[in-house]
């Protein structure tokens, strides 16, 4: 509150500044009691924001619990990893096959024949094609471009050049220029050609055409590493592949080669996923539990809105399905249970026997879409998160509360500050006024005394 400055009682010693001060104090305390009122429903607004948030990581926790492809996993493993490793995903099925690499795929490695002019010298001039696999790029060679290294450079700047990588190799007399594959495979073997060649002809060992390569015909360049598919043998069976990465072969598997060799692959369900998710879910829900609890006996005390949504997650945990199969009635039969304090905890060797009798019951019960427990769950909690849900509906009333007192205490203010300016007003005249009585008072004091003193006097 800022008031008139007002120095106190100049001429009566009346104390005009304590005396407006407490009567503004006094008049300051509706003001006090909606800014009280509204600290308050910030706090609650906060209140609401973390349990928006626990209830958010309690939805995140439960999003694979309620997709039934995301929970049925299965777990590749090779008897030697050093020959291959291998991924399932959830089309796989158990099974279990004897693999044989019997060769890995390779990428095509050219070089040139010896250039003893090194980096610098001239090759020649002309048009250069060079293919792999279905890349396709034409390169114009031309003076100024025409050394090794110049058409290092144009091979590896080449907009259209996808496939080959080009790079020179110093060696003892001279220089050699070489080229590789990007991918591997027969399909992507590096085939070379030369048009206009300013030397020679297009075909022989001089200018430009010493870079050609066509397999069988004209291999001017030489073959460092020639191209090759991957070869293996599944259950005896020839598998190829132009990559050291097999798919399709075993229906949702894929197998990583490594090296030459045997070793047998074993596919089974991998029950983590499920188990993982659960114990995620039953941390998400034990802080859901904590911050209601928490909350519920400080800042959101007395709030059926917290009674009402504790309730409402316990019925879930408690709703007991029919015709699942496996035994299998509720999520307590999968090994939930709470103590006495509400706490959620979870015995994964109890959810192993259950998947072991029937996995498939034990899905329907997480994420059947009629009755699931996880499906269920989540509808729950979208009814309090989101633009329209619970939660929000609380904040918004919150939120208009404060707008509403924002303008009360506002207008009160405002009110208190004329109530200021007029009570310094009034008591300043006070002032003024108690200081004229006095001073009136004083002279005639004065002149009594002297009129007395004359008397005396004769």
């Amino acid at each position: 509150m800022t008031g008139i400055i007002s120095a106190s009682g100049i001429g009566s010693g009346l104390d005009v500044d304590s005396i407006v001060s407490k009567l503004i104090e006094l008049e300051s305390r509706p003001i006090t009691r909606l800014e009280t009122r509204k600290e308050l429903n910030d706090i609650k607004i906060s209140s609401f924001g973390q349990l928006s948030s626990a209830l958010a990581e309690l939805q995140t926790s439960i999003s694979q619990l309620k997709d039934s492809s995301s929970l049925v996993q299965y777990q590749a493993n090779s008897s030697d990893t050093t020959v291959f490793t291998a991924t399932a995903d959830s089309s796989a099925a158990e099974e279990s096959h004897s693999i044989e690499v019997v060769s890995l795929a390779s990428a095509h490695r050219l070089n040139s024949t010896l250039f003893s002019g090194g980096e610098s010298e001239v090759i020649g001039e002309g048009e250069l094609t060079i293919a792999s696999g279905s890349n396709s790029f034409t390169l114009t060679i031309s003076s100024g471009g025409n050394t090794l290294a110049g058409i290092r450079d144009a091979i590896n700047n080449a907009s259209e050049n996808t496939s080959v990588s080009a790079s020179i190799v110093n060696v003892d007399g001279g220089s050699r220029l070489v080229l590789n594959a990007n991918n591997t495979g027969l399909s992507n073997a590096i085939s070379i050609s030369v048009s206009g060649d300013t030397e020679g002809t297009d075909t022989d060992m001089s200018g430009l055409s010493r870079l050609v390569y066509d397999a069988g015909t004209t291999e001017n360049m030489i073959e460092l590493q020639a191209a090759g598919d991957a070869l293996v043998k599944i259950d005896g069976f020839d598998v190829s592949s132009d990559t050291n990465t097999i798919s399709g072969a075993l229906t949702g598997t894929t197998l990583n080669l490594f090296a030459e060799g045997s070793a047998s692959l074993s596919i089974a369900e991998d029950y983590s996923v499920i188990s993982g998710s659960i114990t995620d879910m039953v941390s998400a829900y034990n802080a859901v539990d904590a911050t209601i609890k928490g909350l519920g006996s400080t800042s959101l005390s007395g709030e059926n809105f917290l009674l009402s949504l504790e309730r409402q997650l316990r019925d879930i945990f408690a709703t007991r399905l029919s015709g699942l199969g496996g035994g299998l009635e509720s999520v307590f039969d999968v090994g939930l249970t709470f103590d006495k304090e509400g706490t959620l905890s979870f015995d994964s060797s109890k959810l192993d026997t259950a998947l072991n009798n029937d996995t498939n019951a034990v899905i329907d019960l997480f994420a059947d879409s009629g009755s699931g427990f996880a499906v269920k769950l989540d509808n729950l909690i979208d009814n309090y998160l989101g633009s329209s849900g619970l939660i929000q509906s609380r904040t918004d009333g919150l939120t208009a509360r404060n707008e509403d007192l924002d303008k009360r205490i506002e207008i009160l203010t405002e009110r208190v500050g004329q109530k200021e300016e007029q009570l310094y007003a009034e008591y300043g005249a006070l002032d003024t006024l108690m200081a004229q009585f006095n001073s009136t008072s004083e002279y005639l004091t004065t002149q009594l005394n002297q009129l007395l003193n004359n008397i005396s006097g004769k």
